[in-house]
């Protein structure tokens, strides 16, 4: 599943919610809405996490990312990585 259906799915639930007579039903409906939520945010959390781990390792072998690849966080990664190399520019700038 993609964040996109977890979303989804939270959205239904809060539908539910919505039309449940039983506050207590009513509650179940938006705690699974909350975690379909959270669901979601880890989802987005571990892509970003596994994009950065992605450039780190482009970066180590001296290559690049494809273009339409997002990079989140890395810069940091990457320059530590330059830092340990002893250089402030890419191999491709050499």
């Amino acid at each position: 599943m993609n964040p996109e259906q977890l979303s989804a799915h939270a959205e239904e639930c809060e539908a539910k919610a919505e039309t449940a007579h039983d506050p207590k039903v009513r509650m179940r409906y938006r705690d699974l809405a909350a975690q379909w939520r959270k669901l979601a945010r880890q989802h987005e959390e571990i892509e970003s996490a596994r994009l950065m781990l992605t450039a780190a390792r482009a970066f180590r072998r001296g290559g690049s990312l494809p273009a339409d690849q997002p990079v989140y966080r890395s810069n940091r990664l990457i320059r530590k990585a330059r830092k340990r190399r002893g250089s402030a520019a890419p191999r491709s700038a050499r």
